[in-house]
């Protein structure tokens, strides 16, 4: 099983499931509704969202009214009056929050007859639907990752090279990369790993590595330890870190280069984010926002 050729090893889907459908639900209001007075509203802070809520809501989505938030149990969530819970979910369709969706596209995702569910109606004659713990629950094991299949695509934009390189040079590359022979064109089991991690468990072979979710600070210490130097415009080889930087001078990205043509690179920091290899000059292409620049890194040899 795959998406865009990356490789889903046994057992990933039914992790992913568990981590994408969060036990106790999150909501997300620009402001107050009706009926909500017996809950308190949070005023939203990101930097406090947990990683596992911000994948499966895409926080990162969120319209710029969206002000507060309140937690509760799918349970709370269907004793509440039917006109406060489509209040509550039209609000969510609103404010951009992650897991609404369009009846019609959920059942496709699902592979699931379109009759089987009930949404809530909007404009456009357009049905939504909360895909919460309770509905997830109800669907079989081949509809969830038949859904989780789908769904992870969506993130995905690149395809995977591995399986197009001749057999010598797969051979090679795991052969001089041996920590990162298991990891290519693959996918974590969990949200957290980042572009950061995999540099970082690349240039020191550091197991714990490629499954943290690494922060700057740390990240540049490891470059440091490892006897890494920032070089000039010097032509690009293997076993050289690029490391991305924006405005503020702050790392936004980094990538491993395995040879002249590819790198072992993360694009972000969520479950469907595959560690891979890409072409070079398509990462650095990538990376090519205003305000942005890069900076080699290389070990003294």
């Amino acid at each position: 099983m795959n998406i865009n050729g990356y490789r889903i090893a046994p057992g990933i889907l039914r992790e992913w499931g568990k981590s994408l459908i969060p036990e106790l639900e999150w909501f997300y209001f620009e402001k107050s509704i009706p009926g909500m007075d017996m809950f308190s509203l949070s005023s939203l802070e990101y930097s406090a969202v947990p990683l596992d809520i911000r994948t499966s809501y895409g926080t990162w989505s969120l319209s710029s009214e969206t002000k507060f938030y309140t937690k509760m149990s799918p349970q709370v969530f269907s004793s509440l009056s039917a006109s406060l819970q489509t209040e509550i979910i039209k609000q969510q369709w609103q404010t951009g929050r992650g897991l609404v969706f369009e009846l019609e596209e959920l059942m496709e995702l699902a592979g699931i007859n379109r009759h089987s569910y009930t949404g809530v109606s909007i404009a456009d004659n357009k049905e939504i639907i909360l895909l919460n713990l309770p509905l997830w629950e109800s669907f079989s094991e081949m509809e969830r990752h038949r859904f989780l299949v789908n769904y992870g695509t969506q993130w995905v934009n690149d395809k995977a090279l591995w399986s197009e390189l001749e057999k010598d040079s797969q051979n090679e590359l795991k052969e001089k990369y041996l920590c990162l022979a298991d990891k290519i064109d693959t996918f974590p089991s969990s949200n957290g790993p980042n572009c950061l991690a995999a540099v970082a468990g690349a240039i020191t072979g550091d197991e714990t590595f490629f499954n943290s979710w690494m922060k700057e600070e740390a990240f540049l210490r490891v470059i440091k330890d490892a006897n890494y130097e920032p070089r000039g415009s010097e032509t690009i080889t293997e076993g050289d870190v690029l490391i991305w930087f924006n405005e503020s001078k702050q790392v936004i990205h980094s990538c491993y280069v395995l040879n002249s043509e590819f790198a072992f690179n993360k694009q972000g920091q969520t479950m469907f984010n595959p560690w891979q290899i890409l072409k070079l000059p398509d990462i650095i292409n990538s990376w090519k926002y205003p305000g942005t620049y890069s900076i080699l890194y290389r070990k003294p040899k």
